[in-house]
């Protein structure tokens, strides 16, 4: 006759516990509902006429858009070094692009690589100093953008030809974009340039010739 006051002897095989399998049922039963929720939402839904009805999307979050500007300045003639505008005939703007998130490129890289599109112009052996990155918000405060400013001062430039863009125009047509004249203005000017560009007037201010 076993004895059962060894327990041990019956390690090999499981024990009913009736609390445990209760519990693994409700995990089964969750499982299976959560699948069945799943196949639900997969489902495509059909109308009246028989068209197919995709489920809703979500819409994507916006991301905060990442802008880069520069500031080139030569203290020798007390000047800043600015382009023509594209949008607005006869103002001058500081050079301003885009940092491109889909190569990780940094903030620093992207000033140098916009100086060069916007300006033709490549830097020799300096980086560019940061001199603040300023936010942006919409009417309801919300942060849309991060300026991230930048000067580079007194440093030997080349001057090239800018690379050829090709955009396309308000008709949907592929156009080559003209390129901007390259002007170097004295400081105080370059201030009043920008008195309607909030970011590049801030970070003239905050260069080296306030």
């Amino acid at each position: 006759m076993l004895s059962t006051d060894s327990p041990s002897r019956f390690s090999g095989f499981p024990l009913f516990n009736p609390q445990k399998v209760q519990q693994q049922q409700q995990q089964q039963q969750r499982e299976e509902e959560e699948e069945k929720r799943r196949k639900q939402k997969e489902q495509q839904i059909k109308d009246q006429d028989g068209a197919t009805l995709l489920p809703p999307q979500k819409k994507k979050k916006k991301t905060i858009r990442q802008a880069v500007g520069v500031i080139i300045t030569d203290s020798k003639t007390n000047r800043v070094l600015m382009l023509t505008s594209r949008k607005r005939e006869g103002a001058l703007v500081l050079p301003r692009g885009e940092r491109n998130e889909d190569s990780q490129e940094t903030s620093e890289e992207a000033a140098l690589r916009i100086i060069y599109e916007e300006a033709g112009i490549r830097v020799i052996h300096q980086s560019p100093k940061h001199l603040g990155t300023y936010c942006e918000a919409n009417k309801r405060g919300k942060t849309i953008a991060h300026h991230w400013m930048y000067e580079i001062r007194d440093a030997k430039l080349i001057q090239t030809t800018p690379p050829t863009k090709t955009i396309t125009n308000s008709e949907g047509q592929q156009v080559v974009q003209k390129h901007r004249d390259v002007v170097w203005v004295p400081y105080g000017e370059a201030l009043n340039a920008t008195l309607d560009r909030s970011m590049s007037h801030l970070a003239l201010q905050n260069s080296s010739f306030a």
